[in-house]
């Protein structure tokens, strides 16, 4: 079995080093590749990088999965992905903690001290960087992603494509909405719509994002 990380960047190094962690206990993948559509075939990180129509092409059993920051483009990725039959795999630090009372979707990446709660439920193709915490029955939906040092409080729920920046608490009990910005360091302490960026102390919408709207410009 081939692992195929879609995204040669700081999140694909990333996501790299916690593979080669994780298969050297599990002995899942016999080689790790990088997938980037937008950059020359060469090598990054000293592994094998080619376009994803080059990879199906070549190798017989493979699994990928996104580092990508950016939900709404892990969204555009996965959805390819599935359309192409691919198989989805993850990527999980085994210095994590992840109850085993938890649901895990397919496609995720769980970083260096992270923490997942019982009854914790995270979706498909979503990121939890290093020491983030998933309270108990929260519920993290697809093609999110969760900054180091965030703390979701129990029972709260996030629609899909919400990105949670840095440092930034969100107290239980809440609901946030689909294509959600939460800037670093934000205290969230009531519900957020759907569409918009949040900052401060307490969060603040700043702005309304759309459907489109992006992190990273």
């Amino acid at each position: 079995m081939v692992l195929a990380i879609f995204g040669a960047s700081g999140q694909g190094k990333e996501v790299r080093e916690i593979a080669d962690y994780q298969n050297a206990i599990t002995k899942r993948w016999d080689k790790t590749i990088f997938i980037d559509d937008n950059k020359p075939e060469i090598e990054y990180m000293g592994l094998e990088m080619c376009r994803l129509e080059k990879a199906l092409e070549k190798y017989k059993e493979i699994e990928f999965v996104i580092a990508v920051g950016e939900p709404k483009t892990k969204r555009r990725i996965y959805t390819r992905l599935l359309a192409l039959n691919c198989k989805i795999g993850s990527v999980i630090s085994p210095d994590s903690q992840v109850s085993p009372y938890c649901k895990l979707g397919q496609g995720l990446v769980i970083k260096r001290g992270a923490i997942i709660s019982a009854d914790a439920e995270i979706g498909d193709d979503t990121t939890i960087q290093s020491y983030a915490c998933i309270g108990h029955d929260a519920i993290i939906g697809k093609h999110c992603q969760i900054s180091t040092h965030v703390d979701i409080g129990g029972q709260t729920v996030l629609g899909e494509c919400v990105f949670v920046g840095l440092n930034a608490p969100v107290r239980e009990l809440l609901r946030i909405g689909d294509n959600t910005i939460i800037s670093a360091g934000a205290v969230v302490l009531k519900d957020v719509d759907a569409n918009v960026t949040v900052m401060g102390n307490p969060a603040r919408v700043i702005s309304r994002n759309g459907e489109n709207g992006q992190v990273f410009h």
